[in-house]
């Protein structure tokens, strides 16, 4: 069978005559983002053609008008996964391959570790474990893909800092009408082989769970699939939190912090953070509006203590 694969753009600018092309099937390229509407562009040009946004970092009037627009925004975030701005934060990104970095590279790893992430999931997730630069090269599983703004030194991910990696698959057991379960034991989680570096591969100077207090692990999944538009259930949250042990038995992993990277699925169905209580979530505006593209945020759950640092050349 003969397919046609049309970008997204071929709705705006017409489709060609499928004469000419003999197709029995025609596929829509819909799952990067949405094009943006002519109402949307058009309430834009009128904004930035009325009025006059300053730095919001500097002191004038044209500023304080920028930052209480920015302070809008963000409350208008939290508001859209029903999240309590005295639990959430929002930190604007350049994407949500920058939120995910920013996770990455912000969270405490330590020798005891463990980055846990389910197998169907974005490249710049599974960039979280390491990426080829840290490592010198330029190949590394499942993260040939990965790119990066920031400097090589920069790059201190989990298992270049002695954490353990292990991927999962997800399997929603379903009951005898051939629904799922409305409880926890309808997920079933089975375990790849854990991957975790050599001593002479760890960077030095790398702190312990002794010296930090506790052994922080994290678990990441997507609410919808990048690929396969498969949507996971969010009761991975609670089951993570509240039974990791039973779901990932014998492994390295206990309970920690969740990651949803909800780029795909918030344009749909965003992670209600009332209900799924998860402690960051990454998500892309542009996959929501289709303009503008380099934007971004980083929900972060604030209630609970991560001692979360920062790299100086980022």
């Amino acid at each position: 069978m003969d397919t046609l694969i049309l970008p997204k753009t071929s709705i705006k600018f017409g489709l060609p005559n499928s004469r000419d092309w003999k197709v029995k099937l025609v596929y829509l390229d819909h799952a990067g983002a949405t094009l943006y509407s002519e109402t949307q562009m058009e309430m834009i040009l009128k904004d930035f053609t009325t009025n006059v946004y300053g730095n919001p970092h500097s002191q004038s009037d044209t500023s304080s008008s920028t930052s209480d627009l920015v302070r809008s925004a963000r409350q208008q975030v939290l508001e859209y996964f029903n999240a309590s701005p005295k639990d959430y934060k929002c930190i604007f990104t350049s994407g949500a391959t920058a939120a995910l970095k920013l996770v990455g590279e912000a969270f405490p790893w330590t020798k005891e570790s463990c980055f846990v992430y389910t197998m169907e999931n974005h490249n710049s997730v599974l960039g979280i474990r390491e990426t080829p630069e840290s490592r010198g090269s330029s190949t590394n599983h499942h993260t040939e893909n990965v790119k990066s703004c920031l400097p090589i030194k920069s790059f201190r991910y989990a298992l270049s800092k002695g954490a353990a990696a292990l991927a999962v698959d997800v399997e929603e057991i379903e009951n005898q009408n051939g629904h799922p379960r409305n409880d926890l034991s309808s997920l079933k989680l089975s375990q790849r082989s854990a991957q975790r570096r050599s001593r002479t591969e760890i960077l030095e100077d790398i702190p312990t769970a002794n010296s930090l207090g506790s052994a922080y692990n994290l678990f990441a999944f997507p609410s919808e699939c990048n690929f396969s538009g498969m949507k996971f259930s969010l009761d991975l949250v609670k089951l993570m939190k509240e039974n990791s042990e039973r779901a990932l038995e014998g492994s390295p992993y206990s309970s920690g912090w969740s990651l949803i990277n909800a780029a795909k699925g918030c344009a749909t169905q965003p992670p209600d953070l009332a209900r799924f209580p998860a402690d960051f979530v990454a998500i892309s505006f542009y996959k929501i509006f289709g303009y503008p593209t380099g934007l971004g945020a980083l929900v972060v759950r604030t209630g609970k203590q991560l001692p979360l640092t920062c790299s100086n050349s980022s």
